[in-house]
């Protein structure tokens, strides 16, 4: 028979093989939007990732490519999740330590296995393990949860340190920002270890220090083909790692009192309850004070670390508007599963470690977590999209993109899959090397005039195109459509600039013939931000500017083919209202209601939805009372509207 040790190991192994397979089941067989197709480019041909690089992620990613399991798209999302479940591991590890001499001898692992779990399965944390760009924050965490734990083991011997040290300056290689913060964290660490350190120990972990930051060395050494290669000195360096091309959109929130409040009211309010189900992520709280009361040590330095984290990446990074950019920062929940852990570890204690309400506890703990997670398996999405994109272009053409998925997604379809299309990053075209790069790239097959780049971005543009109008030119959908100053023939989700030619008569159906809906409608994939906004609502930007275009001509049965399928993709109160004004136009009364409330349900303050029930009832139903009602509204909501002004006024028996 087998003895005690060997049946626990043996049970261990099989839990952690099929807590594994549980994982990898859910991950997407094809990139998700954002910088993906970027990530596992630059790991395919060990690039340089955009500003700061990410340096020690690529390398690692190029490891995993090695991997002869799926395309290059899954295994990189495999590593984004090997390194979740390593960060599971160490803070198993670390709530082991903490709990050690606060629990019964017998139940010293389930404090510990709530922790990995909670981290694990908490949604955002999730997200970042089934895509390649998530492995950048992924490996962030191991390497801080690594560093805490070694932190935690000080009084064992200076080795600690010395690893410690090295691991920092290896984390700023790869996210310097969310090392950086935490520097008060890993000080109070030291300091409450009660562990007398010498200048001698300083030095050494100093020299640590400089081989585990040397990493950054690869963003100099590196001479890549893909889009970031100006990084050939030390001031190209620190403009690189300081992010200064996207200084313009960083830096428009920076230590305001009202938006840093605003940030942080949205993060406790909307991130925190989204992680678990039935608000389970608020244990947090009580379970920081209770490590705090319990083991003060340990919760000083763990609650300096939470707080640390959340005000760096809160008072500085986010944009007013773009609040869920900060979902993909994710080391705050290590500590967020160290404070659950420790109101569960209070719990089993209150219950003195019953076995049968524990085993109920874990029962139900566990699937309900599991099954709140997002499942990507069958995610195709960004993968068509982009493929949607890049259809039907022809050879050597000239393809201007604007956007993450569309840029990099392009371009993944050039270097990748060899696709003969030159993409252009028209938001780079001001830096010259990015001029120049693109000159190289091409084998000088596409033309950049001048020497240097023009007063704005619109002439840069214009300035390209006229170069090369030998050669056929395509775009992406633009944000701002003032920058292309040609005419534009939509082409499924892209478009056909014309330059000195007329636009050809066409079918006004085919642009929608195009599109592949993989995926898409079957109610299975909790969409990540991402997905929504770069891909979702960018088939309902395009459908709906071709709606937009047949109804200012008064076609309006071909305007609604069109924005009834834009709505398909991504509800918003603009397309409702639209669309409820093409039934409007066709006398029908029921429809344009039934879109006006709709627009009304996803923004309660729209003020044209109000305008127009107004009209309907005006116009079709003869309501007076209804359109009064409708009118005071959209006075309410805002006191200068002069056309509801008139119209009420008239209603009263006014002139």
């Amino acid at each position: 028979m087998l003895n005690n040790n060997i049946r626990k190991t043996m049970l261990i192994c099989a839990s952690v093989l099929i807590l594994w397979l549980l994982l990898i089941i859910k991950i997407a067989p094809a990139y998700i939007a954002g910088d993906s197709p970027e990530t596992i480019m630059a790991f395919n041909f060990l690039g340089i990732q955009h500003p700061p690089g990410y340096a020690l992620d690529t390398l690692i990613g190029k490891i995993f490519l090695l991997i002869p399991v799926g395309n290059l798209m899954f295994r990189s999302a495999i590593m984004a999740m090997f390194f979740n479940f390593m960060t599971a591991l160490t803070i198993f590890k670390i709530v082991l330590i903490v709990f050690k001499d606060n629990a019964k001898k017998s139940g010293i692992y389930y404090a510990p296995i709530i922790a990995a779990i909670f981290y694990l399965f908490s949604n955002s944390v999730f997200i970042q393990g089934i895509t390649a760009k998530g492995s950048v924050y992924t490996i962030h965490c191991f390497l801080i949860a690594l560093i805490f734990l070694l932190l935690l083991e000080i009084k064992q011997g200076a080795k600690f340190l010395y690893l410690a040290s090295f691991l920092f300056g290896l984390s700023l290689g790869n996210h310097w920002q969310s090392s950086i913060v935490l520097l008060p964290a890993m000080a109070l660490g030291v300091l409450l270890s009660g562990q007398k350190v010498k200048l001698k120990t300083w030095l050494k972990c100093f020299v640590f220090f400089l081989i585990g930051i040397s990493i950054f060395a690869y963003l100099l050494l590196r001479k890549t083909t893909l889009i970031w290669s100006n990084v050939a000195d030390l001031n190209n360096l620190i403009w690189f790692l300081s992010r200064a091309p996207y200084a313009e959109f960083e830096h428009r929130h920076a230590f305001s009192i009202i938006d840093s409040f605003r940030l942080f009211k949205y993060y406790f309010s909307n991130i925190f309850p989204d992680q678990y189900p039935v608000f389970l992520a608020y244990i947090l709280f009580p379970g920081a004070v209770l490590l705090a009361w319990k083991l003060p040590k340990y919760g000083y330095i763990f609650i300096t670390a939470f707080i640390c984290y959340l005000a760096g990446i809160l008072l500085v990074s986010t944009e007013v508007g773009q609040e869920w950019v900060d979902k993909q920062f994710i080391i705050y929940i290590i500590f967020a599963a160290i404070f659950i852990s420790s109101f569960f570890n209070w719990l089993f204690n209150l219950i003195k470690y019953n076995k049968t309400t524990m085993s109920i506890l874990f029962v139900v703990i566990f699937p309900l977590l599991y099954i709140n997670l997002p499942d990507y398996s069958r995610y195709f999405v960004s993968y068509d999209y982009v493929n949607n994109l890049t259809s039907g272009l022809p050879e050597g053409c000239l393809f201007l993109t604007e956007g993450d998925i569309n840029f990099f997604g392009a371009y993944y379809k050039q270097l990748i899959n060899k696709n003969d299309i030159n993409t252009i990053a028209v938001a780079l075209l001001n830096f010259q090397w990015y001029r120049e790069q693109i000159h190289r790239n091409s084998f000088e097959s596409i033309l950049i005039p001048g020497k240097a780049k023009a007063s704005n971005l619109a002439d840069d543009i214009k300035n390209l195109m006229s170069a090369n109008k030998d050669k056929e030119i395509y775009t992406s959908n633009f944000s701002n459509n003032d920058l292309l100053s040609y005419n534009k023939v939509p082409m499924g989700i892209k478009n056909k600039i014309l330059i000195d030619r007329e636009q050809p008569g066409s079918d006004p159906y085919l642009p929608y013939k195009l599109y592949s809906y993989r995926g898409i409608f079957e109610n299975k994939i909790k969409y990540d931000d991402f997905s929504k906004m770069l891909v979702l609502s960018t088939y309902e930007r395009c459908l709906a500017l071709l709606g937009d275009n047949l109804s200012k001509k008064g076609d309006f049965d071909q305007a609604l083919f069109f924005y009834n399928h834009a709505h398909l993709f991504f509800k918003e109160e603009n397309l409702a209202t639209n669309i409820a004004i093409c039934y409007l136009q066709k006398s029908n009364a029921v429809k344009s209601e039934e879109y006006l409330n709709e627009a009304i349900r996803l923004n309660p303050k729209f003020v044209p939805a109000y305008y127009y029930k107004a009209a309907v009832s005006y116009m079709l139903l003869k309501d007076p009372v209804k359109t009064k009602e409708n009118l005071l509204k959209v006075i309410e909501l805002d006191k200068n509207n002069r056309e509801a002004k008139s119209l009420l006024n008239k209603l009263n028996g006014g002139t």
